[in-house]
């Protein structure tokens, strides 16, 4: 599977595998993403060059973003310094789930944070979504103090855990 940045005509091939996400999420009794969101957001990813995807064949079986930082950043008590870049969006063409693309889509994430300089990579993980619970513990991150509650509409809050990993540039003997 291969890595690239992705281009504005990888759009629409994106926000359908995104969609199947939401519906396939939504059979599960997950309810992190909806109609909106991320395939709101993914444009504007594009755009930013911050959208990457995990390619196979012309086919995209995963996408993830990776940014600067993140609204919530600073309601979780980090322990790992040095430069970081979030991981966010990550998601798994429902067909490939459980064939090991969410794996290579992080380990891929992890080198290309490097790549940019990073020395830890973290990500905010969704109260409830076990699945990726066990895939982020799995590839040996820990989860930081402190919870990211962020509104989604009335009555409804997304309570969010840090999780973090240091990258192989961060590590010092």
């Amino acid at each position: 599977m291969e890595l690239c940045l992705a281009g504005m005509e990888d759009l629409d091939q994106v926000e359908r595998m995104y969609r199947r996400i939401v519906a396939d999420m939504e059979k599960k009794g997950l309810f992190i993403w909806n109609q909106y969101y991320p395939a709101e957001v993914l444009g504007e990813d594009i755009a930013q060059r911050r959208l990457y995807v995990c390619r196979e064949g012309g086919a995209i079986w995963g996408a993830f973003a990776l940014t600067e930082w993140e609204e919530g950043e600073g309601d979780i008590r980090w322990t790992i310094p040095g430069k970081a870049l979030y991981l966010d969006r990550l998601g798994v063409e429902p067909a490939r789930s459980g064939k090991g693309v969410g794996t290579q889509a992080v380990r891929q994430a992890m080198a290309q944070a490097e790549k940019r300089g990073a020395e830890v990579l973290r990500l905010f993980l969704a109260e409830g979504n076990e699945p990726a619970f066990r895939l982020y513990q799995k590839l040996g991150f820990c989860r930081a103090s402190g919870i990211y509650e962020e509104k989604i509409d009335l009555g409804h809050t997304l309570r969010q855990s840090g999780w973090e990993i240091p990258l192989a540039a961060g590590i010092r003997e």
